[in-house]
């Protein structure tokens, strides 16, 4: 059965929280490097917008991606949240999807959070002094913005309400049924 909306959305709300923290970490650890004597070695990571876009992607998109990935293929079938909402992801033929198709999933999942990162490190003095970007860094954000109005629309929108990613990756989220309930229990 699929989920509702806010279901899938509020399950997504509760795994940004575990994002968000992941992140804060990372900062953290960032600043504290940054205030010794390899901080010289750590600016050179971000001494571009290339180098910061690598930096950004090998430190925390990857790693979530990956994160996403490995808990949607497991036995559980779902991240953290999607455990607590008591939802996981299916394969469209109801099992378990593999390794690949949640990679897959997760790769254009996060594409919209990866391209609003590339956009603001084209931002010219991003992040200390921001400046008046150029033409295409609008059109990046706007890009961004009409794929997550494509990924939340696809889940109110059909039968089985499959985002733009659960088509791709031929995947489905659907809620525990009243039989199998006790095995999404987290």
């Amino acid at each position: 059965m699929s989920p509702s909306p806010w279901k899938r959305i509020l399950a997504f709300a509760l795994d940004y929280l575990i994002v968000a923290a992941y992140m804060a970490v990372v900062s953290l650890l960032t600043w504290a490097v940054s205030h010794t004597a390899a901080g010289p070695a750590l600016a050179g990571l971000f001494a571009d917008p290339l180098a910061a876009q690598i930096t950004i992607v090998a430190t925390v998109t990857l790693p979530v991606v990956l994160c996403f990935a490995l808990l949607e293929s497991s036995p559980r079938q779902a991240t953290w949240g999607k455990w607590q909402m008591h939802l996981r992801v299916v394969s469209v033929d109801g099992g378990r999807p593999g390794r690949g198709r949640a990679l897959v999933r997760s790769l254009v999942k996060f594409l919209p959070w990866e391209l609003a990162h590339t956009c603001l490190w084209r931002v010219p003095g991003w992040p200390l002094d921001p400046q008046e970007p150029p033409w295409p860094v609008y059109a990046g954000f706007g890009l961004v913005w009409l794929l997550a109005l494509v990924y939340l629309a696809g889940l109110f929108v059909g039968e089985k309400r499959q985002t733009l990613y659960d088509r791709l990756a031929r995947t489905r989220v659907l809620s525990a049924q009243a039989g199998t309930r006790g095995d999404f229990r987290p």
